[in-house]
Protein backbone atom coordinates (compact mmCIF):
# COMPACT_ATOMS: atom_id res chain seq x y z
CA UNK A 1 0.00 0.00 0.00
CA UNK A 2 1.30 3.44 -0.42
CA UNK A 3 2.05 5.98 1.81
CA UNK A 4 -0.82 8.51 3.06
CA UNK A 5 1.50 11.24 3.39
CA UNK A 6 4.57 12.47 2.02
CA UNK A 7 5.99 15.71 3.35
CA UNK A 8 9.65 16.92 1.85
CA UNK A 9 11.41 20.11 0.96
CA UNK A 10 11.67 21.37 -2.25
CA UNK A 11 15.09 21.22 -2.98
CA UNK A 12 15.18 17.53 -2.30
CA UNK A 13 12.01 16.53 -4.09
CA UNK A 14 12.83 15.94 -7.53
CA UNK A 15 15.49 13.18 -6.27
CA UNK A 16 13.56 11.57 -3.91
CA UNK A 17 10.58 11.13 -5.77
CA UNK A 18 12.85 10.16 -8.61
CA UNK A 19 13.82 7.11 -6.58
CA UNK A 20 10.92 6.25 -4.42
CA UNK A 21 9.11 6.33 -7.69
CA UNK A 22 11.06 4.44 -9.80
CA UNK A 23 11.33 1.66 -7.00
CA UNK A 24 7.83 1.28 -5.93
CA UNK A 25 6.91 1.35 -10.53
CA UNK A 26 9.28 -1.38 -10.61
CA UNK A 27 7.33 -3.15 -7.40
CA UNK A 28 4.23 -2.79 -9.47
CA UNK A 29 5.91 -4.23 -12.39
CA UNK A 30 6.41 -7.95 -10.58
CA UNK A 31 3.08 -7.22 -8.85
CA UNK A 32 4.09 -7.25 -5.44
CA UNK A 33 2.28 -3.62 -4.63
CA UNK A 34 -1.07 -3.18 -6.22
CA UNK A 35 -1.00 0.36 -6.84
CA UNK A 36 1.51 2.67 -9.43
CA UNK A 37 2.31 5.71 -6.91
CA UNK A 38 4.62 5.33 -3.84
CA UNK A 39 2.12 8.48 -1.91
CA UNK A 40 -1.52 8.61 -1.95
CA UNK A 41 -0.65 12.90 -1.35
CA UNK A 42 2.24 14.62 -1.54
CA UNK A 43 3.44 17.89 0.50
CA UNK A 44 6.45 19.93 -0.56
CA UNK A 45 6.95 22.18 1.97
CA UNK A 46 8.86 26.10 1.26
CA UNK A 47 12.16 27.37 2.28
CA UNK A 48 12.28 30.15 5.01
CA UNK A 49 13.99 32.72 3.27
CA UNK A 50 16.56 35.18 4.65
CA UNK A 51 14.96 38.90 5.35
CA UNK A 52 16.23 40.08 2.34
CA UNK A 53 13.76 37.41 0.69
CA UNK A 54 17.11 35.36 -0.78
CA UNK A 55 18.00 31.72 0.22
CA UNK A 56 19.63 32.01 3.37
CA UNK A 57 23.74 31.80 3.20
CA UNK A 58 26.42 32.24 4.88
CA UNK A 59 27.96 34.12 1.96
CA UNK A 60 24.97 36.88 2.17
CA UNK A 61 25.38 37.53 5.85
CA UNK A 62 21.50 36.39 5.63
CA UNK A 63 21.48 33.87 7.70
CA UNK A 64 18.99 33.45 11.27
CA UNK A 65 20.44 31.44 14.11
CA UNK A 66 18.07 29.35 15.70
CA UNK A 67 19.44 29.14 19.01
CA UNK A 68 19.34 32.67 19.56
CA UNK A 69 16.02 33.38 18.81
CA UNK A 70 14.67 30.45 21.47
CA UNK A 71 17.07 32.32 24.06
CA UNK A 72 15.42 35.91 22.88
CA UNK A 73 12.11 34.63 22.49
CA UNK A 74 11.61 31.17 23.18
CA UNK A 75 10.86 27.54 21.25
CA UNK A 76 6.58 28.30 21.46
CA UNK A 77 7.46 31.83 19.62
CA UNK A 78 9.31 30.25 17.34
CA UNK A 79 7.21 27.62 16.27
CA UNK A 80 3.92 29.10 16.09
CA UNK A 81 5.67 32.07 14.11
CA UNK A 82 6.94 29.44 11.50
CA UNK A 83 3.28 28.04 10.62
CA UNK A 84 2.10 31.82 10.92
CA UNK A 85 4.17 33.12 8.20
CA UNK A 86 1.95 31.87 5.44
CA UNK A 87 1.05 28.77 3.25
CA UNK A 88 2.96 25.64 4.26
CA UNK A 89 4.29 24.94 0.29
CA UNK A 90 5.14 28.71 0.12
CA UNK A 91 8.69 29.89 0.80
CA UNK A 92 8.50 33.39 2.38
CA UNK A 93 11.28 35.64 4.01
CA UNK A 94 11.99 35.81 7.54
CA UNK A 95 10.12 39.23 9.53
CA UNK A 96 11.36 39.93 13.02
CA UNK A 97 8.92 42.26 13.81
CA UNK A 98 6.23 39.80 12.68
CA UNK A 99 7.67 36.89 14.96
CA UNK A 100 7.34 40.06 17.84
CA UNK A 101 3.81 40.22 17.16
CA UNK A 102 3.60 36.32 17.32
CA UNK A 103 5.48 36.91 20.83
CA UNK A 104 2.86 39.16 21.93
CA UNK A 105 -0.34 37.05 20.68
CA UNK A 106 1.12 34.32 23.37
CA UNK A 107 1.43 37.26 25.81
CA UNK A 108 -2.07 37.49 25.11
CA UNK A 109 -3.35 34.13 25.48
CA UNK A 110 -1.44 34.21 28.58
CA UNK A 111 -2.56 36.99 30.58
CA UNK A 112 -6.52 36.04 29.27
CA UNK A 113 -6.25 33.48 32.39
CA UNK A 114 -5.70 36.98 34.75
CA UNK A 115 -8.68 38.84 32.90
CA UNK A 116 -11.47 36.06 32.70
CA UNK A 117 -12.89 33.94 35.10
CA UNK A 118 -12.73 30.48 33.91
CA UNK A 119 -15.62 28.18 35.12
CA UNK A 120 -17.92 25.41 34.05
CA UNK A 121 -20.51 27.86 33.72
CA UNK A 122 -21.82 28.03 29.85
CA UNK A 123 -21.21 31.17 28.31
CA UNK A 124 -24.17 31.76 25.55
CA UNK A 125 -22.21 35.37 24.78
CA UNK A 126 -19.31 33.06 23.24
CA UNK A 127 -20.89 30.51 21.98
CA UNK A 128 -21.39 31.28 18.59
CA UNK A 129 -17.49 32.40 18.37
CA UNK A 130 -16.28 28.84 20.00
CA UNK A 131 -18.34 26.54 17.39
CA UNK A 132 -16.91 28.60 14.45
CA UNK A 133 -13.86 28.37 15.78
CA UNK A 134 -13.91 24.98 16.26
CA UNK A 135 -15.47 24.24 12.43
CA UNK A 136 -13.08 26.30 10.67
CA UNK A 137 -9.77 24.64 12.89
CA UNK A 138 -11.06 21.13 12.02
CA UNK A 139 -10.82 22.42 8.32
CA UNK A 140 -7.67 23.85 8.47
CA UNK A 141 -5.86 21.48 9.91
CA UNK A 142 -6.96 18.50 7.55
CA UNK A 143 -5.97 20.80 4.76
CA UNK A 144 -2.64 21.70 6.49
CA UNK A 145 -3.26 25.54 6.63
CA UNK A 146 -1.54 25.86 9.67
CA UNK A 147 -1.55 29.87 9.34
CA UNK A 148 -4.97 29.98 9.55
CA UNK A 149 -5.50 27.86 12.39
CA UNK A 150 -2.38 30.44 14.04
CA UNK A 151 -5.09 33.49 12.53
CA UNK A 152 -8.55 31.40 13.89
CA UNK A 153 -6.51 31.25 17.52
CA UNK A 154 -6.19 34.83 17.33
CA UNK A 155 -9.87 36.06 16.36
CA UNK A 156 -11.17 33.45 19.36
CA UNK A 157 -8.73 35.16 21.91
CA UNK A 158 -9.97 38.33 20.81
CA UNK A 159 -13.52 37.08 21.14
CA UNK A 160 -12.55 35.79 24.72
CA UNK A 161 -11.27 39.35 26.06
CA UNK A 162 -14.67 40.77 25.30
CA UNK A 163 -15.93 38.09 27.97
CA UNK A 164 -15.69 38.39 31.61
CA UNK A 165 -15.89 34.76 32.21
CA UNK A 166 -15.12 31.74 29.55
CA UNK A 167 -16.26 28.19 29.90
CA UNK A 168 -13.64 25.83 30.83
CA UNK A 169 -14.04 23.36 28.34
CA UNK A 170 -14.27 25.75 25.36
CA UNK A 171 -10.72 26.86 27.02
CA UNK A 172 -9.39 23.69 27.22
CA UNK A 173 -10.43 22.85 23.31
CA UNK A 174 -8.48 26.30 22.53
CA UNK A 175 -5.27 24.72 24.17
CA UNK A 176 -5.36 21.62 22.30
CA UNK A 177 -5.04 23.68 19.30
CA UNK A 178 -2.55 25.90 21.00
CA UNK A 179 -0.25 22.89 21.75
CA UNK A 180 0.63 22.06 18.42
CA UNK A 181 2.42 25.06 17.81
CA UNK A 182 2.99 26.31 21.72
CA UNK A 183 3.22 23.05 23.49
CA UNK A 184 5.17 24.19 26.30
CA UNK A 185 3.30 27.49 27.30
CA UNK A 186 -0.44 25.12 26.40
CA UNK A 187 0.95 22.61 28.75
CA UNK A 188 1.27 24.93 31.41
CA UNK A 189 -2.26 27.09 31.20
CA UNK A 190 -3.48 23.19 31.42
CA UNK A 191 -1.74 23.06 34.42
CA UNK A 192 -3.99 26.19 35.66
CA UNK A 193 -7.11 24.84 34.78
CA UNK A 194 -6.08 21.20 36.93
CA UNK A 195 -6.99 19.36 34.03
CA UNK A 196 -5.80 15.68 35.11
CA UNK A 197 -4.69 14.92 31.43
CA UNK A 198 -2.44 16.25 29.37
CA UNK A 199 -3.29 17.73 26.35
CA UNK A 200 -1.22 15.55 23.85
CA UNK A 201 -3.60 12.63 24.75
CA UNK A 202 -6.81 14.66 24.62
CA UNK A 203 -8.40 14.66 21.51
CA UNK A 204 -10.21 17.67 19.74
CA UNK A 205 -13.56 18.29 19.73
CA UNK A 206 -15.86 17.93 16.54
CA UNK A 207 -17.98 21.58 15.99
Amino acid sequence: MPVDLYVGGQEHAVLHLLYARFWYKFLHHIKIVSSTEPFSQLINQGMILGEDNTKMSKSKGNIINPDDLVLSHGADTIRTYVMFMGPLNASLAWNSNALNGTRKFLERVYNLFDRVEINDSINQNLNYDYHNFLKKINKHLENFEFNLVVSEMMIFINACYKQTQVNKEMITNFLIVLSFFAPYLAEELNSKLNNPTLLYKMRLAQW
